[in-house]
């Protein structure tokens, strides 16, 4: 807050950044394609732990799964 209210014209930008989501921070390769450090990514929630290599079953509702693998809450 008190940066804002610093630097008022950087304000806008202090809170619609959130709203745009994650920015690469490093470049990085996944799945054979290139993020660029800076990029905006896009986190599919709805496909979160359904990784075949992860899970043996990935589309099933399994209660007894590790719960330190899974995506939700951080």
């Amino acid at each position: 807050m008190e940066a804002c209210q610093a630097d008022a014209p950087r304000a806008p930008h202090a809170t619609t950044r959130p709203l745009r989501g994650p920015i690469a921070a490093v470049d990085i390769e996944i799945g054979g394609a290139t993020i660029k450090a800076g990029e905006g990514v896009i986190i599919p929630f709805q496909s979160a732990n359904r990784d075949a290599s992860v899970f043996n079953v990935p589309n099933r509702l399994d209660m007894s799964r590790d719960a330190r693998l899974h995506l939700a809450f951080g």
